[in-house]
C-alpha cells in the first residue's frame, strides 16, 4: 500500500489514485447516509409486534428475556412425533430457500458478486434439516434464553447452576453447500451433482453448559464459524440480505474443534461481556494437511438495554496447503504452499457493531482485515507467492415500513490487494457494492425478498462475467420458509 501511494503521488497515476480515494469515501458515505435518510422516523413506534435487530428484548441484565410468540419452527418434528420430542427439549426442524436471478452479464455466471449464488436463473440455495436439543437449538426455542449462547454472545438473565449436554446435527442440500463443505467430512459425497447441487453435513457437535463464571458453553465437533456479521444459514437476523458481502466471502465458513464461550460480566451499569476462545483445525477442514491448529477468539459486549452489540473476532493459523482438491470440496479459498514446510501464517479479523436506534430502525457496521503469508510454489495462477492482504468495510440499515415489511440497504468497499481469494481468479483491487431489498414476512416463518445489487471493480484483471467485465448488476427474487 505504501509503495502504491508513493507511485501515485509522484507519477502520472496521481489523478487516478485521488479519484479512487474519492470513490472509496463516497461509497462509505452513501452507505452511512442510509441511516440519515430514515432518521426522521426514529421517534415513531410500530408497537409490540415490530422487530428490531439484534432481535433480543430490551431488558436489564438481571431479567431473563421473554420468548417470542410461537412459531412454526419444529412443525416437521411435531407432525411426525407429536409433542414427544419437544417435551424432552428435542426439536426437528427444517427450512428451504430458493432464488430466481437475472443479471447484466453475457454469461450465466454471477460470481463472486452475488455470493453464495454463482449462476443466474433459478437456484435451490438450501433445503435443510436440523435435529437439536436444548441450548444447541436456535435461541428461545424452549422459552427464556440462556445466560450465554455460543457464537452469539452473552444474554441477560440469571445463571443456571445445572450442567447440561445438548447436540446439533444439521444437513443441507443445495447450491450454497459448495461453500459450506468440510474437507475430510463431506468434501465429496455420492449425493453431489455436477450442476452445483451438493449435500453437506454442515454441523455435528455437542454443547456442554457449565455453571462457571457467569455461565459457560463448550462446543465440541463440527460447527459453523462464529466470525463475521452474516451466517451461512438464511436466518434473519442476522442476514438482512439474500446476497453476502465480500467480507463474509473472504472469511471461513466451518470449523472442527473446540469452542468455549463464557459470560464474564453481568452488570446493571456496564452491561454484558462475553469471551470466546477455541482451537480448531483451520478453515473448512478436518484433514488439515499440516495438522497445525488454528486459534479462534472473540470479545462480545452488549449494552444494558441490549440495543448495542459490539463484537471483535479473529482467527490465526497455518495456511500452508489447507485448501481443498477442487471447487466445492472444502478447505480454505487461499492457495498457499511452501516447498520447505514453512509456517505460512494466516490472520482474519472482524469488528462488528450493531445498533438498534428505534423499533423501526437498526444499523450495522462491519470492518475486516486479513492476511496470508506467501508460499514459494506457483502451482495455479492464483497461488499466493507474495504476502497477501484483504480488508474492507460495509454499512447496512434495516427500516420497518410496516410490522411485516422491511427496507434494507447496504454499501460496501472491499480490497483484495493480490487477488488472493480463489473466486477472484487473479483479479485484484477495489470493489464497491450497493445492495437494497424489500422484505415481506408473509408469516413468522415465510419470507419473500426482492433484491437488487450493483458492483463495480477497479484494479488489475476483470472480476465479473467469467472475468470479462468490471461491473455487474443483479436482480433477484428470494423466498425462504421454516418448518
Amino acid at each position: 500500500m505504501q509503495r502504491k501511494r508513493y507511485r501515485a503521488v509522484n507519477g502520472p497515476g496521481r489523478m487516478e489514485m485521488v479519484t479512487g480515494m474519492k470513490k472509496k469515501l463516497l461509497a462509505l458515505a452513501a452507505a452511512g447516509a442510509v441511516a440519515g435518510l430514515t432518521a426522521p422516523a426514529m421517534a415513531q413506534d410500530l408497537g409490540a409486534n415490530a422487530q428490531a435487530a439484534p432481535g433480543t428484548p430490551q431488558t436489564a441484565p438481571e431479567a431473563a428475556p421473554a420468548p417470542p410468540p410461537p412459531r412454526a419452527a419444529g412443525a416437521l418434528g411435531r407432525a411426525l412425533f407429536g409433542d414427544a420430542l419437544e417435551e424432552h427439549k428435542i426439536m426437528l426442524l427444517g427450512w428451504a430457500e430458493g432464488a430466481a436471478l437475472v443479471s447484466s452479464n453475457d454469461s450465466k455466471d454471477v460470481s463472486p458478486g452475488a455470493f453464495f449464488n454463482t449462476t443466474d436463473g433459478f437456484n435451490l440455495n438450501q433445503a435443510a434439516l436440523m435435529a437439536c436439543s436444548g441450548r444447541a437449538c436456535p435461541p428461545f426455542s424452549f422459552g427464556p434464553g440462556a445466560a450465554v449462547h455460543n457464537r452469539i454472545g452473552p444474554f441477560p438473565g440469571p445463571k443456571s447452576d445445572k450442567v447440561t449436554v445438548d447436540f446439533n446435527v444439521t444437513a443441507i442440500y443445495g447450491e450454497d453447500v459448495q461453500f459450506l463443505k468440510t474437507l475430510g467430512i463431506d468434501g465429496n459425497t455420492r449425493f453431489d451433482r455436477n450442476d452445483g447441487l451438493k449435500f453437506g453435513l454442515t454441523q455435528a457437535y455437542l454443547e456442554f453448559y457449565l455453571p462457571v463464571l457467569e455461565g459457560t458453553s463448550v462446543m465440541v465437533g463440527s460447527f459453523q464459524t462464529p466470525l463475521e456479521n452474516e451466517i451461512g444459514y438464511a436466518f434473519t437476523p442476522p442476514n438482512w440480505f439474500a446476497t453476502h458481502t465480500y467480507a463474509f466471502q473472504h472469511g471461513p465458513a466451518k470449523h472442527v474443534g473446540v469452542l468455549v464461550e463464557s459470560r464474564v460480566v453481568n452488570s446493571p451499569t456496564f452491561g454484558l461481556l462475553g469471551v470466546e476462545a477455541g482451537i480448531v483445525k483451520g478453515w473448512n477442514n478436518w484433514t488439515n494437511e499440516k495438522g497445525d491448529p488454528s486459534f479462534i477468539g472473540a470479545l462480545r459486549w452488549r449494552s444494558v438495554d441490549m440495543n448495542t452489540w459490539i463484537d471483535l473476532e479473529g482467527i490465526y493459523g497455518n495456511g500452508d496447503e489447507d485448501f481443498g482438491p477442487g471447487p466445492g470440496r472444502g478447505g480454505s479459498p487461499y492457495f498457499a504452499s511452501s516447498s520447505t514446510g514453512k509456517y505460512l501464517g494466516r490472520l482474519s479479523t472482524y469488528l462488528v457493531v450493531t445498533q438498534t436506534l428505534s423499533t423501526k430502525l437498526s444499523v450495522a457496521f462491519e470492518g475486516t482485515y486479513g492476511q496470508q503469508m506467501p508460499g514459494d510454489v506457483k502451482f495455479v495462477p492464483f497461488a499466493i507467492t507474495e504476502k497477501a492482504k484483504w480488508y474492507g468495510a460495509n454499512v447496512s440499515a434495516r427500516y420497518a415500513l410496516a410490522p411485516t415489511v422491511f427496507l434494507n440497504a447496504r454499501g460496501e468497499w472491499f480490497n483484495d490487494e493480490k487477488g488472493a481469494h480463489a473466486l477472484w481468479n487473479t483479479a485484484r483491487g477495489d470493489v464497491f457494492g450497493a445492495t437494497a431489498n424489500v422484505e415481506w414476512q408473509l408469516s413468522p416463518d415465510v419470507r419473500v425478498r426482492g433484491e437488487v445489487r450493483y458492483d463495480d471493480h477497479t484494479g488489475a484483471g476483470r472480476l465479473f462475467d467469467n472475468n470479462t467485465k468490471n461491473q455487474q448488476a443483479v436482480g433477484l427474487a428470494n423466498i425462504f420458509f421454516l418448518f
